[in-house]
């Protein structure tokens, strides 16, 4: 089956937080990575700017793998260009004790995978800037 985009659509509440009960991991690693840096470039102001996109691949009806592409850009005051960009995929292969409609699968999305996947890429651009020779990025990422 090939990747999809997920929609927006989501369950309510009281009905996730019993079905997501239902939901174990098979594995949680790290795809690919890249990576680019021009320290002569960083400021004492820079703008860090992350992002990041889901594609979904339900493999059977009880088994589903998240592919996360996560980027980061450290952009200095001026705004010429990036002088760090760190990209890496995260791939989370999640198994369901019983079949999961694509409306849970988008809700779990939404809510639970970042919760998972994002410490994950925090620790993987901390540990890597800091091997840089630059100072570690702190990698902060709220809901909006």
């Amino acid at each position: 089956m090939s990747p999809k985009k997920t929609s927006s659509k989501l369950i309510p509440p009281e009905e996730y937080s019993e079905l997501v009960k239902t939901v174990n991991y098979f594995d949680i690693v790290f795809k690919s990575g890249n990576w680019s840096v021009n320290p002569d470039a960083l400021g004492d102001r820079n703008s860090i700017i992350v992002g990041f996109e889901t594609e979904r691949r339900n493999i059977d009806d009880n088994h589903v793998e998240f592919t996360q592409h996560y980027n980061l850009s450290v952009i200095p005051k001026d705004k010429k260009r990036a002088a760090v960009k760190i990209e890496c995929d995260i791939v989370t292969q999640c198994h369901s004790d019983k079949k999961q409609s694509n409306t849970f699968w988008n809700t779990y999305e939404k809510m639970t995978l970042p919760i998972i996947t994002v410490p994950f890429f925090r620790e993987h651009v901390h540990s890597l800037s800091g091997k840089m020779g630059i100072q570690p990025i702190v990698v902060q990422i709220g809901r909006a």
